[in-house]
């Protein structure tokens, strides 16, 4: 595929818009002024696209995103309830066999700090009896 040629033009800035936009090109990442502009005038061209000339456009991106998010939101609420669901299985273990001192107290919540930060919160009520190796005959 051969590249488009590209058209020699002159822009007169203001000195210190200059100086900002060199400032910008270099906190951007982008190779020369030339890139930063183009790039400048691509995103500009389509914020016009997108709110000023098809405003249906945007109310349907606005649409998507809602929808997305909705479910993620249902997602996250699930996983939030499933968890709680185990947090009260596992005080209501602890209440009824156990009769636990302020410092014990304090090694579990230690504990299950660590086990969640290590687990990235994917803690399983069964994994955490299996692993402590707690059993009836005990």
């Amino acid at each position: 595929m051969k590249a488009k040629e590209k058209v020699k033009f002159t822009v007169y800035l203001d000195e210190d818009f200059l100086k900002t936009t060199d400032k910008a090109v270099h906190a951007s990442g982008c190779k020369s002024r030339n890139e930063f502009i183009v790039k400048a005038i691509e995103n500009y061209i389509a914020e016009l696209t997108l709110s000023e000339a098809n405003p249906v456009l945007t109310s349907k991106l606005a649409e998507i995103i809602t929808q997305s998010n909705d479910v993620a939101m249902k997602k996250v609420a699930s996983g939030l309830f499933r968890y709680a669901v185990y947090l009260d299985m596992a005080i209501q273990l602890v209440a009824d066999r156990m009769s636990i001192d302020e410092y014990d107290l304090e090694e579990y919540r230690k504990r299950a700090y660590n086990n969640v930060r290590r687990t990235r919160g994917r803690v399983s009520l069964d994994s955490t009896i299996h692993h402590t190796g707690i059993s009836d005959e005990e």
